[in-house]
């Protein structure tokens, strides 16, 4: 049986041909160091090298990595939330121009409002301490399933992870939410569970970590917003009456579903954007208004931007599909540049010029919660989430970026001993990391028989360490990915080949379909002609049955002669 007689056959042909062509493009993206497949410890490793204010101090860090800041962290991902969305930029530079030229205008230091998805600029303005806003790279490849799989283990994905988007698999490598299941402080205390209420391709991510969960199961583009408005009933409920979860992740798609199927700013689009607005908005008041005897802290990201270009695209390399958001909100207000000066990134009067990795809310939540980082991270605190509590102070700072530098540091080498290739910046990493520790020692000095820590040198000490974490980053991007042009160039090679016979097939198809019909109208035309002569004959008898052998052979010959 040919496959032009069997539709199935021709089907089954193409969809082999094509995963054929599109295995062999991906086989050119290779990541030549594999994430190791070991876990961090519960108890600090890094305690015998640093310093402390005093032995409470000390007990604190050799019990976990971190004190913890807060008992309840929600940790929120609007999927395809860009920043554009959040934060008009042009606007807001328009307004800095304004005021470095002489203008006293009030409202240049108000945010602009004239941005569709407004719940986070409205916190900015009523509880500007208690608030957190920067803009977040997302480094490319910009899928969902890459994207969160590198927030919730702290690296970079690699070019063979896209492979691995084309359906969601457990992640088995060390990441935030297993560490706050196996080695949460308050295990064996009140506070000791984890909750999730997102879509089941999370919990593919993540089987058997939540305690208490709700996954919305595979819905259609137009359904998904209905899916988010149907999870608030039980986040409102695990906010305002459940404590005892510490960790809480949620999931959000429908601006993501929408932006792909529609243009930017259509009525659907905008109609998804106010909702989530609203949904996350009701979230916020929750802690606001809580009564509760505990200090919840929102955590939010987008995993990735929009192709506002090509109806809200993503997975590539532009700016807009990696330009997302990093949000905070607490009771507790944060320590301020204006109160202390770490090198927060957050410009509160304009909101500009406040780029970071979007990767650094993974070791941020740990910090908070107080959990160890993932053994695979790679990312640096962000110095904006820092709480202004009393045990906050300078010692714990200094330590808690101590404690970060070192888990990079013994990460980078341990994808460096497992890598056979040449590493051009390897040389600069390791003085920098010489350097780094000789700055911590150099942090402390002893004032009046007192141990302090120097301010300005714990700024600069801050600002290399994120240095640090940057040039490895590079190298991951450089140095640990292989293309294989060859292998891309057959891929693509067997891709347009396909596609060109897809086209041929299918004009092939279309004449054949207009001659069949042709056909059909000329045997149709005929039969009717026969037809009429048929009814005239039977009044020669005689003659019937040699007219009838005529009749048939006219008809055979001429379909005959029209194929």
């Amino acid at each position: 049986m040919s496959l032009g007689n069997n539709p199935y056959c021709l089907i089954l042909f193409i969809t082999v041909i094509y995963l054929i062509g599109s295995s062999t493009f991906l086989y050119g993206f290779t990541s030549t160091a594999a994430d190791s497949n070991e876990f961090s410890s519960k108890a600090n490793p890094y305690v015998s090298e640093m310093i402390f204010k005093d032995s409470e101090q000390k007990a604190i860090y050799e019990k976990q990595w971190f004190p913890t800041q807060s008992d309840q962290v929600l940790f929120m991902i609007v999927d395809g939330l860009p920043y554009s969305y959040v934060v008009n930029e042009e606007e807001q530079q328009k307004k800095f121009e304004q005021k470095q030229a002489g203008s006293n205008d009030p409202s240049l230091y108000i945010p602009s409002r004239n941005i569709p998805f407004q719940v986070f600029l409205n916190t900015v303005n009523e509880f500007p301490n208690s608030t957190v806003l920067l803009k977040g790279f997302a480094h490319p490849p910009t899928y969902t399933s890459t994207r969160i799989k590198a927030i919730v283990q702290g690296n970079i994905p690699t070019y063979d992870q896209l492979k691995s988007n084309l359906g969601s698999k457990e992640i088995k490598s060390d990441n935030i939410f297993r560490q706050a299941k196996i080695n949460n402080p308050f295990i064996g205390q009140k506070r000791e569970k984890a909750v999730c209420y997102a879509t089941h391709s999370l919990h593919d991510l993540y089987p058997n970590i939540f305690d208490r969960s709700h996954f919305v199961g595979e819905v259609n583009f137009y359904e998904k917003l209905q899916s988010d408005m149907d999870q608030y009933q039980y986040i409102s409920k695990e906010q305002l009456e459940y404590d005892d979860w510490s960790t809480m992740l949620l999931h959000f798609e429908a601006i993501d579903g929408f932006s792909h199927l529609q243009r930017t700013y259509d009525n659907a689009v905008v109609s998804a954007i106010k909702s989530v607005n609203e949904l996350v908005k009701n979230i916020i008041d929750n802690v606001r208004n809580s009564k509760k005897n505990t200090d919840q802290v929102i955590l939010a990201v987008s995993d990735h931007g929009l192709n506002f270009k090509k109806y809200g695209r993503h997975g590539g390399y532009t700016l807009e599909e990696s330009n997302s958001f990093i949000y905070g909100y607490s009771k507790t207000e944060f320590i301020t540049k204006q109160k202390k000066d770490i090198g927060q990134e957050m410009d509160r009067e304009f909101l500009i010029g406040t780029d970071t990795f979007q990767i650094n809310i993974t070791p941020t939540y740990c910090m908070i919660l107080g959990i160890p980082i993932p053994f695979n991270n790679i990312a640096m605190i962000q110095p904006d989430f820092f709480l202004d509590k009393p045990f906050v102070d300078d010692f714990v700072i200094a330590n808690n970026f101590y404690t970060n530098f070192r888990q990079v540091l013994d990460s980078f080498q341990n994808t460096v001993d497992s890598f056979d290739g040449n590493i051009k910046q390897l040389d600069k990493i390791n003085k920098l990391g010489d350097n780094l520790k000789a700055k911590y020692k150099q942090l402390f000095e002893v004032k009046k028989g007192n141990t302090v820590v120097n301010q300005a040198k714990l700024k600069e000490f801050i600002q290399l360490c994120h240095q640090y974490s940057q040039s490895i980053a590079n190298v991951i991007q450089t140095d640990f990915q292989e293309i294989k042009e060859n292998y891309m160039l057959l891929g693509l090679i067997i891709h347009f080949s396909l596609a060109f016979l897809i086209i041929v097939s299918i004009a092939t198809l279309k004449i054949i379909s207009n001659k069949n019909d042709q056909i059909s109208q000329i045997s149709y035309q005929n039969h009717e002609m026969l037809t009429s002569i048929n009814e005239i004959i039977p009044k020669f008898r005689f003659h019937h049955r040699l007219l009838d052998i005529l009749i048939s052979y006219s008809a055979v010959h001429i379909d005959q002669n029209i194929q």
